[in-house]
């Protein structure tokens, strides 16, 4: 249901002009339909985990297949996020309190932390590198007289030990409210209560922002951080600080972001929850990609991992995407550029079970391309995003609906087109 972006751009001081432009793909071969993937860690332009529906997951392919790899969760409790640090090595905490790790690929774990004096509920977990780490979770059975639960590492896992942090007591965590840019130096939200800083490892929290309502802490470095709410569209988007969280302005607004991440050196941001945005000058200002539903999320957008600014990863509800790229057509082949606005028929017609959706556009354009069934009603949506000028393909293959007629209607800019097609899940249906 992803469609393949071949983009077209062209630059008159070049007599020739490839670079990549990334798109996403559904990878769910091996996954549940209906799983909630909390949390994706990608190590290597092959290896991937995911945290989510009860699991632990793993691919070798880049996404392209998946198998299990944790064991039965009743003792330890769901998987909430999972941090890796090379292909055979891994950890993960659970919503029961408890981290378990491996070395040999997720055939074999071990429990390497389980005190319930310190927490029952990990939010959080971050390796900085093959040795470092925090985990974060709530006040031991959500404890209004307990602070919060904060465990370091420095042997890759192996060991945790508990900090005793000064943050507000009876504070509950949730993913993403903790963020670390080095072992020492970090932030955390702390409920109705402001922003926390900290610069010797979690040991010392002092408040520098008294904000309400925040939700998600990302920072890219000790300077620049984002804050995401995904509350009220009032609230609701990303705002940015440059002065390591004292102040803060607002960049996106009137969408539900869970999430804020960045491939290495931050030349290209991700801001994810009921869509998907990119922005390329750090943060200033963002594009819209596509709204989650359009991709088949059930809900939200909650998780990314990037490796480059072309190998990354999305989990979310009912939904894994790994990035792919296209490579751009050369100045010479400028022609091919459409001249006008067109939808194809698509092919084949009828179908079974999927069919290939083909449109033009001779311009930059925000386009929507949506299937109805016959009585007006919305099925699907296919694309929900701006293109550049070119041509597109987009497959559908929804098994969930029954045989039938059904339209298909795009809308860019002013153009609006409709055309019908068929689909027979039974022989003879419409013979």
């Amino acid at each position: 249901m992803i469609p393949r972006i071949p983009i077209y751009l062209a630059a008159t001081f070049l007599p020739l002009l490839i670079v990549a432009q990334p798109h996403w793909e559904v990878r769910m071969n091996g996954m549940p339909k209906d799983g909630g993937f909390l949390s994706v860690s990608v190590v290597d332009s092959h290896t991937v985990w995911i945290a989510g529906a009860g699991k632990i997951w793993k691919s070798s392919d880049a996404g392209n297949s998946w198998m299990p790899a944790s064991p039965s969760p009743a003792e330890g409790g769901g998987p909430m996020v999972i941090a890796a640090t090379g292909p055979g090595d891994a950890v993960y905490a659970t919503d029961y309190g408890k981290i378990f790790k491996t070395s040999d690929g997720g055939t074999n774990w071990v429990k390497v932390f389980d005190d319930t004096t310190v927490t029952t509920f990990f939010n959080d977990l971050k390796m900085f590198d093959k040795l470092n780490g925090y985990a974060m979770g709530d006040p031991p059975n959500s404890s209004s007289s307990n602070p919060p639960g904060f465990v370091r590492t420095t042997d890759g896992g192996q060991t945790w030990t508990v900090v005793n942090a000064n943050l507000p007591l009876g504070d509950v965590q949730y993913h993403g409210r903790t963020d670390f840019v080095s072992p020492q130096v970090g932030w955390t939200y702390v409920w109705n209560d402001g922003v926390y800083k900290n610069t010797d490892g979690g040991r010392t929290w002092n408040r520098i922002y008294p904000a309400l309502g925040f939700g998600g802490l990302f920072f890219l470095n000790d300077s620049i951080g984002f804050y995401t709410w995904s509350g009220y569209p009032s609230n609701a988007g990303v705002s940015k600080t440059t002065d390591g969280g004292v102040t803060w302005k607002k960049t996106l607004s009137e969408s539900q972001i869970i999430f804020v991440r960045w491939a290495p050196g931050g030349r290209r941001l991700w801001a994810g929850g009921d869509s998907l945005y990119v922005s390329t000058d750090v943060g200033e200002t963002w594009q819209k990609q596509f709204s989650a539903r359009s991709v088949g999320a059930c809900n939200l957008l909650w998780e990314a991992s990037f490796l480059t600014d072309d190998i990354g990863m999305i989990s979310g509800g009912g939904i894994v995407l790994g990035m792919s790229t296209e490579p751009v057509v050369s100045v010479a082949d400028q022609k091919r550029l459409p001249e006008r606005f067109e939808l194809k028929q698509n092919f084949p017609n009828p179908f079974n079970p999927s069919t290939r959706i083909r449109y033009e556009v001779p311009s930059r354009t925000y386009v929507i391309l949506k299937v109805f069934n016959l009585l007006g009603q919305e099925v699907a949506t296919l694309v929900d995003a701006e293109k550049p000028a070119g041509t597109y393909e987009v497959d559908w293959n929804d098994t969930g609906i029954s045989s039938g007629v059904y339209y298909y209607c795009i809308v860019a800019g002013t153009f609006v087109e409709t055309k019908k097609m068929v689909l027979v899940l039974s022989v003879g249906l419409f013979s």
